[in-house]
């Protein structure tokens, strides 16, 4: 969606606020994901109210280790002289100790930190560097981005074959729940809680 929002020249202030709803949803759902495979695999019990604060604890300590981060690595741009290479190495250095650090010593969500550092940075790092460096810095991130993606494509190429080959009707089934649901959470989110936003002029 934010690619075809890009396409059609939508205004930015419409592809911002989607492409960082998108975000949040994505590490939403690994964080989900994460919680319900430890259940699956027995190291948490399946408890509802157990469920719904482990997930708000990491879901919420993840943005709060995202955030701090991303200020105190917005801050250090200033003492790196507009050294491009450095900065640039910064930032890649953020995404991952945001992980590292949320996932591993605090124990809330990794992925969660890693995307709220990475919206922190951007709010904040514009104004600590030149406009070439921050421009060269964004290209960057695009080239990172489209190896990422491209071998997740490759990822899925090589165990589709295995997974596809035990797929059944209920699978199917299951798979066109997630789909509506999906387009549902999105619905709601733009015809219902940006909507309420406007109107209380918070966006």
């Amino acid at each position: 969606m934010v690619a075809t929002f890009r396409d059609l020249g939508a205004p930015r202030r419409l592809s911002i606020l989607v492409e960082g709803e998108s975000l949040f949803n994505d590490a939403a759902a690994i964080a989900l994901f994460a919680l319900l495979l430890d259940v699956l695999m027995g190291s948490r019990e399946p408890s509802v109210i157990d469920g719904t604060l482990a997930f708000l604890k990491g879901f919420l300590g993840g943005i709060a280790v995202g955030y701090v981060m991303g200020r105190l690595v917005s801050a250090l741009l200033p003492s790196l002289r507009e050294a491009l290479v450095a900065e640039i190495t910064v930032s890649v250095a953020l995404a991952y100790f945001s992980f590292i650090v949320g996932e591993h010593y605090l124990h809330v969500s990794g992925i969660v930190a890693v995307v709220t550092a990475a919206l922190t940075f951007a709010v904040y790092a514009p104004t600590r560097m030149t406009p070439d460096n921050w421009n060269t810095l964004v290209e960057t991130w695009k080239q990172l981005e489209f190896w990422a993606n491209s071998l997740i494509f490759v990822l899925a190429a090589v165990l589709a074959a295995r997974v596809l080959s035990d797929v059944t009707l209920a699978d199917l089934g299951l798979l066109g729940i997630l789909i509506v649901a999906a387009y549902a959470a999105r619905a709601f989110t733009l015809y219902v809680l940006l909507p309420g936003l406007t109107a209380i002029r918070v966006t």
